[in-house]
């Protein structure tokens, strides 16, 4: 986990440094780094929101990323725009407690009855032995 987040700062770095470059090998450069930071979106959480800044401001001064690299950031942001309310609704969900019986589709009174149930089945501690023995 570490390792990804590293990986996605230093190709977040390396575009803020792509865009101030005059070498001639740049966009093609930064468009590697942008397309390793894309693949990185689902394995570091908020990638997205915790370089928001950065990212805009390539958007708006791309100096010498390339086309590349300024159409898979316009399409990144914008699908982050896109997500953000359906990611707010799972943060949401999360956040209420939802239990594990209520995700496979039973409710809270169902789970009850069924422990219930094993509770009646289970004999008593005290007397294994069902005869009074």
């Amino acid at each position: 986990m570490i390792r990804l987040l590293l990986l996605s700062l230093l190709s977040i770095a390396t575009l803020r440094a792509a865009q101030k470059s005059t070498d001639p090998e740049v966009p093609l450069m930064a468009w590697f780094a942008s397309h390793r930071l894309l693949g990185l979106r689902s394995a570091v959480h908020d990638l997205h929101a915790s370089n928001k800044a950065v990212i805009d401001g390539l958007l708006a001064n791309p100096g010498s990323l390339g086309w590349r690299v300024s159409t898979e950031l316009a399409e990144w942001s914008a699908q982050e725009i896109k997500m953000a309310p359906v990611i707010a609704k799972q943060e949401q969900d999360r956040n209420k407690g939802i239990t594990a019986a209520q995700m496979f589709g039973r409710s809270e009174r169902q789970v009850a009855r069924s422990q219930g149930e094993r509770a009646r089945r289970r004999p008593s501690r005290g007397n294994p032995d069902p005869r009074g023995h």
